[in-house]
């Protein structure tokens, strides 16, 4: 290895070049012992490299021209993994987890522990821990923190303490009509926190391969792993579609391959009229306006399996699939929202109908039961006339099938299902993705599927090979 000077990252981390040759022959310790590789991207920032990709980078053509670095002290780690595990069960070795930079987020995965904790809180209580969210999301801010393993720690942090602040109000409300008055407090804060990360993501800009750090969090609850990693992917995936349609991709890509690429899905669930985009989204494809549409989506991204924590013990298990039990945690966060009478409707509808899938095979069709009884009038697909609309009014009158925030995180909550409890790999979720969620059954939107997809590329968890793959999944 070179005796290089050392850089610092993070301004806490000294870092020295590795060689190719270096990683190869020390790859096994190097993955077990949750040791990270960092490279320079195209602006000249450091960024990790997946561990699951780390030899996909070494496989590739130009990676002689990369220069690979890594922790000064990883040797000593990786002594100290073996140790750990050595004296962990004597005459029977037994694998330990070595100390990683996750650690200080696990206690937010004992959810029965941090939900008694909370609704023990005092209201005033419960708004000072966003207080403090707040504080240290100011700290990211005046230090212009990267998008990198512990940003994202910080991220969880601060997440996972504005969900549990919510989940205890909201509980509250259910119990006692005295808490009403109260919930101001914690929801104009909460908002607050959501407009501070989205600034936060404005700020790394179109670093995207920095993203993928978002999928080694790990609480040790899969639902709160989710919960976090749902915003974190919303809010990206949100920012870099309006940077496509910003850069003019709408006209030059989805637009020209529509009639051959997309009409033949959504012919499957209306008319052959179905032939350019603004029939399938009313309006046509827009930006999100980040000021005043995506901090509440946000809060919705939050909140939108909150109706899960009452039974975690079902959520975070093994057990064999209960389609009651599953379909429950809907109706359960969807009233819970609704009962405070002061979260905007998005929020709401985001809990409500995160697996309508345009009332496909598998879809849990609340779509129309709930909106009657909300609106007390009855409400039909019978005069749908698009796919989707960014219109709350069109959609719960039923010109629409869907509300657009509704199929955003209702796509990246099928891609956190299929990698991080099917454990499947990125390429595999999203060939499962295209080929039971559109080609066999319109569940997800195509148009919003294939940007999404692009979206992934861009943060180097899909290969320009395996796009094309995916592409040719047509029927």
């Amino acid at each position: 290895m070179s005796e290089d000077k050392p850089i610092l990252y993070n301004d806490s981390m000294e870092l020295i070049s590795i060689t190719n040759e270096e990683i190869i022959n020390n790859i096994a310790d190097i993955n077990s012992s949750n040791i990270a590789i960092f490279r320079m991207n195209i602006e000249n920032i450091l960024v990790t490299i997946p561990i699951d990709r780390i030899e996909q980078f070494l496989g590739d053509s130009l990676s002689e021209e990369i220069i690979f670095y890594i922790e000064k002290n990883w040797e000593q780690k990786v002594i100290k993994f073996y140790e750990i595990n050595k004296a962990s069960a004597p005459g029977k070795p037994k694998i330990m987890k070595p100390p990683g930079v996750m650690d200080p987020v696990e206690k937010y995965g004992n959810t029965n522990e941090m939900i008694k904790n909370f609704q023990m809180m005092s209201i005033e209580k419960r708004e000072e821990v966003l207080d403090k969210s707040i504080e240290s999301l100011h700290e990211v801010q005046s230090k212009k923190t990267a998008l990198d393993i512990h940003s994202i720690v910080k991220m969880v942090d601060i997440i996972a303490n504005t969900f549990y602040t919510n989940y205890a109000n909201l509980e509250d409300n259910l119990s006692s009509e005295n808490i009403k008055n109260n919930l101001s407090g914690i929801f104009v804060k909460t908002g607050w926190v959501m407009k501070m990360i989205i600034e936060f993501f404005k700020n790394n800009g179109t670093a995207y391969e920095s993203y993928s750090e978002i999928d080694r969090i790990s609480t040790g609850s899969y639902t709160i792993d989710n919960i976090n990693k749902g915003l974190l992917w919303f809010i990206g995936f949100s920012l870099f579609y309006n940077d496509y349609i910003d850069q003019g991709l709408v006209s030059k890509k989805i637009r020209g391959e529509f009639r051959d690429k997309y009409s033949r899905y959504y012919r499957k669930r209306m008319n052959e009229s179905m032939t350019s985009i603004e029939r399938i989204i009313k309006g046509g494809i827009k930006k999100i306006d980040i000021a005043k549409d995506l901090p509440v989506y946000a809060v919705g991204a939050l909140l939108y399996d909150i109706g899960k924590i009452p039974f975690i013990g079902y959520h975070d298990s093994d057990e064999s699939y209960d389609v009651n039990m599953v379909k429950m945690h809907v109706l359960v966060g969807y009233n819970m929202i609704l009962k405070t009478k002061k979260y905007q409707f998005p929020i709401a509808a985001m809990a409500a109908f995160h697996h309508e899938y345009y009332g496909g095979k598998g879809s849990y069709n609340f779509t129309n039961p709930i909106l009657s009884k909300l609106n007390q009038k009855k409400r039909t697909d019978d005069k749908a006339q698009y796919f989707i609309t960014y219109d709350e009014k069109e959609f719960r009158d039923g010109l629409a099938l869907a509300f657009f925030p509704c199929k955003i995180i209702e796509i990246i909550d099928v891609y956190n299902a299929l990698i991080h409890h099917k454990k499947n790999s990125h390429f595999d979720a999203m060939k499962i993705v295209k080929k039971n969620f559109i080609t066999q059954s319109l569940k997800v939107d195509p148009i919003i599927f294939d940007l999404f997809l692009d979206f992934k590329q861009k943060c180097g968890l899909i290969s320009i090979q395996e796009r094309k793959d995916i592409d040719s999944i047509i029927y």
